[in-house]
């Protein structure tokens, strides 16, 4: 019975993450940006965008409470605020609007891009961030 709960738990995390990500919702984003660049380029770009993505949110699951109370955040203050964001990306989603997202020919010309923008902000954006912590601290709480 705890190994069905347990399992549970996971899929309902992984999937919050997921739909937060919107890794599919991304592709056009990563194509734009590096529509210029060979098939072997791409995948390394990608792959060190998840990894620098995974980097970020590892570190606030750890230390995620820690972080926010160096920069004077109460936890509250960015649960409301990531809450207020969750909302104006589901609006979006739920009315069909396109993305805001726009590259510019400098960022598109950029060979790191997969720290800035993919990794972070796109991937390991503020709604995902939020997310995480919101997890994490109810594990904390039981």
């Amino acid at each position: 019975m705890a190994t069905i709960t347990a399992t549970r738990e996971i899929l309902t995390i992984f999937l919050t993450i997921f739909i937060v990500a919107d890794p599919l919702g991304l592709i056009p984003v990563f194509l734009s940006l590096t529509g210029h660049m060979d098939a072997h380029k791409k995948r390394n770009t990608i792959l060190k965008a998840v990894l620098t993505a995974f980097t970020v949110l590892a570190l606030f699951i750890l230390a995620g409470r820690d972080i926010l109370t160096f920069l004077g955040i109460k936890p509250g203050s960015f649960y409301v605020a990531g809450g207020v964001l969750l909302f104006i990306v589901s609006l979006d989603l739920l009315l069909g609007h396109r993305q805001r997202t726009k590259t510019s020919e400098r960022e598109r010309d950029a060979e790191d891009i997969f720290i800035f923008p993919l990794g972070i902000p796109i991937l390991a954006g503020p709604g995902t961030i939020t997310t995480i912590l919101l997890f994490a601290s109810e594990v904390s709480e039981t």
